[in-house]
């Protein structure tokens, strides 16, 4: 992908509806988590639910952090 469609493509509005949605679903996990979301009758159940909540924030913020790269 050239820079140009790159830049077209974060410009529209499905593009940014998709990474408004990203962002909501960031904060979302953040929430559930203050909230208690990721507890479980046992510590390896809790750790595993956190580990799967953190794994997909940083899935999220990798494509939310995303830019050009000219190679």
């Amino acid at each position: 992908m050239d820079k140009d469609v790159w830049e077209s493509w974060t410009q529209l509005e499905e593009t940014k509806a998709f990474f408004a949605w990203l962002q909501f679903a960031r904060e979302e996990t953040k929430e559930a988590w203050a909230r208690g979301g990721y507890t479980a009758e046992t510590a390896e159940k809790a750790a595993i639910a956190n580990a799967a909540a953190i794994g997909g924030l940083r899935v999220i913020d990798s494509i939310l952090n995303k830019d050009f790269i000219d190679e």
